[in-house]
């Protein structure tokens, strides 16, 4: 209602490295014959995650990824059919990781978004009632600023063993 998004993505890798390990995954998704997210892929994050499986994930990824696979789609992503090991429908996507980043570092800046390019989250910083309002960032220089904020998500991975980082 006019109100003018503004959304800064900190990408800790120089340009071009962005993505993280997203640039290295292939992009499958898992379905069954149904056409549905493979069942077995949520029994393997429970018994590879432990007590550290995240049941409301698990949910949203069997909620949303026949979704996200269309979406992605239609924003000029191939994806190809293939056979699964188990059987199944899979879903590839045509350059893995890499395309996904490539189609949608565009998209991102067209809605908004300022990427800043070896800046690395340094902490958050909390108001009196303990809201996030800020956050402190350190470029490749060394320097350290503080970019004022409404909310802030966290999208790191690459840590999923560190379970001090992850708490």
């Amino acid at each position: 209602a006019g109100e003018v998004k503004r959304i800064a993505l900190l990408e800790q890798a120089p340009e071009g490295s962005k993505g993280g390990s997203t640039a290295w995954t292939t992009a499958f998704f898992r379905l069954n014959n149904e056409g549905h997210f493979d069942e077995s892929w949520g029994e393997n994050i429970r018994r590879n995650a432990g007590e550290m499986a995240n049941e409301s994930y698990i949910k949203a990824m069997y909620d949303n990824v026949e979704e996200t696979l269309e979406w992605i789609q239609a924003r000029g992503v191939t994806v190809e059919s293939r056979t699964s090991l188990r059987g199944g429908k899979g879903w590839n996507v045509q350059g893995g990781g890499k395309s996904l980043i490539s189609a949608f570092t565009p998209v991102i800046i067209e809605e908004g978004c300022r990427i800043f390019y070896e800046t690395k989250a340094q902490r958050l910083l909390r108001d009196i009632e303990g809201r996030v309002n800020g956050i402190v960032v350190r470029t490749a220089s060394g320097h350290e600023y503080t970019m004022p904020t409404k909310a802030v998500i966290l999208a790191s991975g690459g840590f999923e063993g560190n379970r001090e980082m992850l708490s």
